[in-house]
């Protein structure tokens, strides 16, 4: 079970670096990696939504 928590936190990583990354694209008004910055913040939310279904999936008995 410990795997799952050390994923999700890995997971929130990705996510963090991913809006970071979306911000500067926003700022910038420049497409990253040839993607706009709602790809990057779309990503984002998936990410922290499975590390939240992760970190759930822990608890259960």
């Amino acid at each position: 079970m410990k795997d799952m928590r050390k994923l999700a936190i890995v997971i929130i990583f990705v996510g963090l670096a991913s809006t970071v990354i979306g911000a500067i694209s926003r700022i910038l008004c420049l497409p990253i990696f040839h993607l706009e910055s709602r790809v990057f913040g779309g990503f984002a939310v998936i990410c922290l939504l499975l590390s939240i279904n992760l970190l759930l999936l822990e608890k259960k008995p």
